[in-house]
């Protein structure tokens, strides 16, 4: 409190040192006089006389004030006007302080300047300017409600503004959550987890130059303030950030802006988050003006069990109505700076694949292997699929069932072909994927072994899915005996899959951003007998590879058990027992199955060429 008087007498002085007003004497009595300059002569004027210069003396407080003269009595005139200046600070603190007492302590903020009319002097600036009253909005209570699970702490890594309720309303444009902080207390962390209690709710970098401005000068913010600043200063705090006008140039390269804020927000609320209102669109984070490329989103951590996925602010509208959609909105999602759902990567070339079913086998075959060398992936999807002619798939909920394909003598269990080996040093991009040893799928085969009998690739294995809680931490409640939580819940238990971190949300902009692709499958072990190594691949899209800063490439040691072969078995019968002709045959196994051995597993001779049939004698 005694820091925040020394505040009030400071700007007292200021507003002192702008007027003058000098009360005179006749004949042992005070009379109210003025005196002005007019024509750089110096008059004095009484009370009712003041009237008809209001540019140069005012009545104020039933006292005439005007502006200084720069003579004798401009020391005394200051000091008076000083002392009612500071009379009227300090009865208003003492009300301040009453009212804290009455509400114990919930709006313990000392008021800030006595009202003084703004005729009797020019205007001053901000915050001096400010006829602040008890009843104050904005005080405890933030101007914009934000959702629960898209707010933000007040200051990063300073976890005691979520117990101290002053700190918390003396940081310019934080508020702090009394009912949950009440819940919190009794009930523990798991109360709306991850939600801070003293929130950063005026994001809006003009207010927060603003009130940076005040503590700069006066050492300390005051909450009674914010609601003078956003008056004064409505137009250009709606105005919103110089990046708002570049958001046209992302338009023009196909490249889509952050969404920002949550469902139901409107133009005011979207500027006081700092962003960018777009009429019948929304609201979107702007353009940094010093650096128009945004750093990647793409995440390389992986996913914890215990995450929460309820709630994450929405990036962009992810369309999942088709394969296709869902590649192309994983391409815009992760160009734009976003991040991507793991349920959605985990399949990336599984929806790559499914694309071949759109296409003949001999087209799904040169597709799939364009795929693994990394030349077709999301990034340039939609422009190479004609060269496939790829034909998308009829709704099979509407479309009556196609004929089945001409049976494969080959189907089903009856022989055991082994997989063809696709191993060998990958031509470019990434590695050839492994087909499974004995590929099936349903009753069809698939894999190299069956691609003369119209068989198609066979699809990548799936990834686990993930394991997830799939209870929403983010709904209203109530506890009897317990405030009421007057916060919004508008979207906090959806599952954004192209989202934003709310680590981040304090610095999000708009803008081109550069992005890996998938991690190919692991190659086949490079060595038949022993130690080897596997590799895998990956690409970096984007148009600036200086900022493609990480490896490619990826290593892993692998072994490869050494086979050899066993003894060679009988040849089979020959088909006459001594006339020359024929042909019998003998084989060995390479052991175990799957392993390399040099030679050949089958050797043939002719059968009974030393072996010429005895001619009977006639006795």
């Amino acid at each position: 409190m005694k820091t925040f008087i020394a505040f009030l007498l400071s700007v007292g002085v200021v507003f002192a040192d702008s007027e003058n007003c000098v009360p005179t004497r006749v004949n042992g009595s005070e009379v109210v006089r003025c005196v002005i300059t007019i024509e750089h002569s110096i008059y004095e004027i009484n009370a009712s006389e003041c009237a008809n210069y209001s540019n140069d003396c005012c009545i104020y407080d039933g006292e005439c004030v005007g502006k200084r003269t720069g003579n004798k009595a401009e020391e005394q005139n200051l000091n008076r006007f000083r002392n009612v200046f500071i009379r009227e600070a300090r009865a208003a603190i003492k009300d301040a302080d009453q009212t804290a007492a009455e509400i114990a302590g919930a709006r313990s903020f000392p008021i800030g300047l006595p009202g003084i009319p703004s005729s009797c002097y020019p205007p001053a600036p901000f915050p001096a300017n400010c006829k602040v009253k008890r009843n104050e909005p904005y005080i405890l209570d933030p101007p914009v409600s934000v959702p629960y699970c898209v707010r933000i702490p007040c200051r990063q890594k300073n976890d005691a503004l979520d117990r101290d309720l002053k700190s918390c309303g003396s940081t310019a444009g934080c508020y702090f959550d009394q009912a949950l902080f009440e819940y919190r207390e009794a009930f523990g962390p798991s109360v709306l987890p991850g939600v801070p209690v003293c929130h950063l709710a005026i994001r809006n970098k003009f207010f927060q130059q603003k009130s940076l401005d005040v503590v700069n000068k006066y050492g300390s913010w005051n909450p009674y303030f914010t609601n003078c600043l956003l008056t004064q200063f409505d137009e250009e705090i709606r105005k919103g950030p110089e990046g708002c006008n570049l958001l046209r140039i992302l338009d023009a390269f196909y490249v889509i802006p952050k969404m920002a804020g949550w469902k139901t927000i409107n133009s005011y609320e979207c500027a006081l988050i700092d962003g960018c209102w777009r009429p019948g669109n929304g609201c979107f984070y702007p353009v940094d003006i010093s650096q128009v490329r945004v750093k990647s989103g793409q995440r390389e951590i992986t996913f914890q069990r215990n995450e929460i996925i309820h709630g994450r602010p929405r990036c962009q509208v992810f369309d999942t109505s088709s394969k296709l959609n869902i590649l192309n909105s994983y391409h815009r999602c992760l160009s734009s700076g976003c991040t991507v759902d793991s349920s959605i990567t985990n399949l990336y070339y599984n929806h790559l694949y499914s694309l071949g079913e759109g296409m003949t086998s001999a087209n799904h075959w040169k597709f799939w292997g364009d795929v693994e060398r990394g030349h077709v992936g999301a990034y340039n999807i939609e422009a190479v699929l004609e060269d496939y002619e790829y034909v998308a798939p009829p709704d099979k909920t509407a479309s009556p069932s196609l004929p089945s394909a001409p049976s494969n003598p080959f189907a089903g269990d009856i022989f055991n072909f082994p997989g063809s080996d696709v191993s060998g040093p990958p031509q470019s991009g990434v590695a050839s994927i492994p087909f499974p040893m004995l590929p099936q799928t349903g009753n069809s085969g698939c894999g190299p072994a069956f691609k003369q009998y119209d068989g198609r690739p066979c699809e990548p294995p799936k990834l686990p899915e993930r394991q997830f809680s799939k209870h929403c931490p983010y709904k209203p409640f109530f506890v009897p005996r317990f405030p009421k939580l007057t916060g919004k819940f508008d979207g906090c238990c959806d599952i954004n899959l192209c989202y934003l971190s709310k680590a981040e949300i304090s610095k999000m902009h708009s803008g081109p951003s550069h992005y890996y692709s998938e991690w190919s499958f692991y190659s086949e072990c490079s060595a038949t007998c022993g130690m080897g190594e596997q590799k895998r691949y990956r690409r970096c899209i984007s148009e600036d590879r200086s900022k493609c800063t990480e490896k490619l490439v990826d290593t892993m040691e692998c072994f490869a058990q050494c086979s050899s072969w066993t003894t060679w078995s009988p040849y089979t019968p020959c088909p006459n027992s001594c006339h020359p002709g024929g042909i019998q045959t003998r084989t060995r196994q390479c052991l175990p199955p799957g392993g390399h051995c040099d030679g050949s597993g089958e050797e043939t001779q002719e059968c009974n060429r030393l072996k010429p049939c005895q001619v009977p004698t006639w006795g």
